[in-house]
């Protein structure tokens, strides 16, 4: 039952990598300043988006399978059930503060506790179009999963691929060596990596 979600997140990963792979082969071949600067902020961008699209991804598949399978809520890390609960809270935020609309509140977490998953809030293990170092704690603090093998990439994680996305979108114009291309898509490549192992575990722990 796990294998068609595994086989996803493999997959997945793989049309990624190439891409990568392919856009070092650009930067490499790339001849005068404009085509550098061109490969150079390319790669800027889509190695981001990969790092931010793969997570996402994995975190689809990863409801997807929950969904697909009935998993019981009460039988998944607790802090999932904030997925489920999505819209109780947001209803209770937009209303009074009064003992019924908090009795609606604690029912809701009731029948969610002993429901199966089901319409889970996808944006609550999503990316959000912001993958820093913030979010991925949060993200794994929801579906309980080891942050320490991202520990040592958190300083990368801030200052270099979200920090330089940012710099190509307001306009920055810089050029990439030929070794810092390389090393900056090998270093989604490993987060990638570590992120197919943080949600394989959790399908397989499901």
């Amino acid at each position: 039952m796990h294998k068609p979600f595994l086989d996803k997140l493999n997959l997945d990963r793989i049309w990624r990598l190439r891409e990568l792979s392919d856009l070092r082969m650009l930067h490499d071949k790339a001849v005068g300043k404009r085509e550098k600067e061109a490969t150079s902020r390319s790669i800027v961008v889509l190695t981001y988006a990969h790092w931010e699209g793969y997570c996402s991804s994995c975190a689809s598949t990863y409801i997807d399978f929950l969904e697909s399978q009935g998993v019981a809520y009460r039988d998944l890390p607790p802090n999932m059930l904030l997925g489920a609960l999505s819209k109780a809270l947001d209803s209770y935020r937009d209303t009074a503060d009064n003992l019924i609309s908090r009795r609606k509140l604690v029912n809701a977490f009731q029948v969610a506790h002993g429901s199966v998953a089901s319409k889970f809030d996808h944006s609550v293990i999503r990316p959000r179009s912001n993958l820093n170092f913030d979010r991925l704690r949060f993200i794994h603090e929801i579906i309980s999963a080891d942050l320490t093998p991202f520990q040592e990439y958190r300083l990368k994680i801030d200052r270099e691929l979200v920090a330089w996305r940012h710099l190509v979108a307001h306009g920055e114009m810089f050029v990439l060596n030929d070794n810092a291309a390389v090393s900056h898509t090998q270093l989604c490549e490993e987060l990638m990596f570590l992120t197919k192992d943080t949600f394989e575990a959790a399908l397989l722990n499901s």
